[in-house]
């Protein structure tokens, strides 16, 4: 985690969630798809609608293929236990836009 004194935000890489994706069970691709395609379902299988980005267009056109599977409860509860509670923004409800 890295912390920003000045806005008092505490941010995590991307790339820790791939890496810590890539090591749980889940991850011995019985769903063949990216971990990116994995946590992108995830957030759809809990009605978080996700804004991914990419300027990459083969990943761009990756993230259209998250609707033809679905993650096992188990997998769900697995993903659901790295939740740390950490903000990596503003709360949208204290900030004073």
């Amino acid at each position: 985690d890295l912390y920003n004194e000045s806005s008092g935000l505490r941010h995590r890489n991307t790339w820790t969630y791939f890496s810590v994706l890539s090591g749980l069970p889940l991850r011995n691709n019985q769903y063949n798809k990216s971990p990116a395609q994995i946590l992108l379902r995830w957030n759809i299988q809990q009605n978080i609608i996700p804004i991914p980005k990419s300027k990459n267009p083969a990943r761009l056109e990756e993230n259209f293929f998250v609707f033809d599977f679905t993650l096992e409860d188990k997998d769900m509860q697995i993903l659901n236990s790295m939740n740390e509670n950490h903000r990596t923004s503003y709360n949208p409800l204290t900030f004073d836009f």
